[in-house]
């Protein structure tokens, strides 16, 4: 849980999009272990459709970011 607090404190307290997305990214990877907690079958499931989704879109969000830097300059 002190993970989930510290990426929640950096997210909130960022100056910057790359820590706001740093603080999500350290949420996403401390609520992992909440969701999968119970060790039934549906709940490494959800935890493990949850990590992708997640991956998926910072992927997303990172590319594209560096894709508009790159075309901008």
């Amino acid at each position: 849980t002190s993970s989930l607090l510290l990426g929640t404190t950096i997210t909130i307290s960022s100056n910057h999009w790359i820590m706001a997305w740093t603080g999500l990214e350290i949420n996403t990877l401390a609520i992992l272990p909440l969701i999968s907690k119970s060790h039934h079958p549906r709940a490494i499931e959800a935890a493990t459709k949850y990590f992708l989704v997640q991956a998926a879109a910072s992927t997303l969000v990172l590319f594209s970011s560096m894709t508009n830097a790159w075309q901008t300059g």
